[in-house]
């Protein structure tokens, strides 16, 4: 994870029982995501490299001159991509929940 954890976290102080729910299922929600990015950048490989051997042949300056190469390399990692940003998005939704739900709400006066 990015970050070291908040100060109440580090020290064991309990969070509220909701926003503790919320939190694991935002954390379970990044760690799948990023687990999911991980097996697609796989696959994506997989198929980059059996397109790579049928269509290119090692000629791959020469293949760059045709659009079709760019789908070639690109296209079999976009899972990969979309499912890696939104387990960043996740992430960072649930940092953002512990370092709220650590610093106590403004007194009115």
């Amino acid at each position: 994870m990015a970050g070291k954890p908040p100060a109440a976290i580090a020290q064991g102080k309990p969070l509220q029982e909701d926003v503790r729910l919320k939190a694991r299922a935002l954390l379970m929600k990044a760690k799948l995501y990023r687990l999911m990015a991980l097996v697609f950048a796989f696959t994506g490989l997989a198929v980059f490299t059996v397109l790579y051997i049928r269509n290119i042949e090692g000629q791959f300056f020469e293949a760059l001159q045709h659009p079709v190469t760019v789908t070639i390399i690109l296209v079999p990692f976009l899972p990969a991509i979309v499912l890696s940003i939104l387990g960043q998005r996740a992430e960072k939704a649930f940092w953002a929940l512990i370092q709220s739900a650590e610093t106590p709400p403004p007194e009115k006066k």
